[in-house]
């Protein structure tokens, strides 16, 4: 990993894939929340989820995401600009940022996919 970026096109990771469709109401205390959107800095919202920690979300393509529930600053942001955390990816920890302003930016297209790598 250099500078939060990590270039995952040929590496195994341990991530298990879930499309939106997957997603159901989990117990809050092992969930965040996610805000999507399709703009840079925060411009139309796509949609808002809660996701569990330590797995891959395929999503339509995002240009900017911001994880909710900062009071749990536990783990890091992973966003990928292929599904199923693939392609060019960046880590960033949540103790140092809750967002991606412009995930276009960051990771040389739109995003696709992301997890909360969740720490035990």
């Amino acid at each position: 990993m250099e500078n939060g970026y990590i270039d995952c096109e040929h590496c195994n990771n341990d991530l298990s894939a879930s499309e939106f469709n997957e997603l159901a109401w989990y117990p809050f205390s092992k969930t965040v929340r996610v805000k999507l959107y399709r703009s840079a800095n925060f411009d139309e919202r796509i949609r808002r989820v809660r996701i569990k920690g330590n797995k891959c979300y395929n999503s339509e393509e995002f240009a900017s995401i911001r994880f909710g529930n900062w009071h749990r600053r536990n783990g890091a942001i992973m966003v990928c600009n292929k599904k199923d955390c693939s392609g060019k990816c960046k880590v960033v920890h949540r103790k140092d940022a809750n967002k991606i302003e412009n995930v276009t930016n960051d990771i040389g297209g739109n995003g696709q996919s992301f997890a909360w790598l969740r720490l035990c």
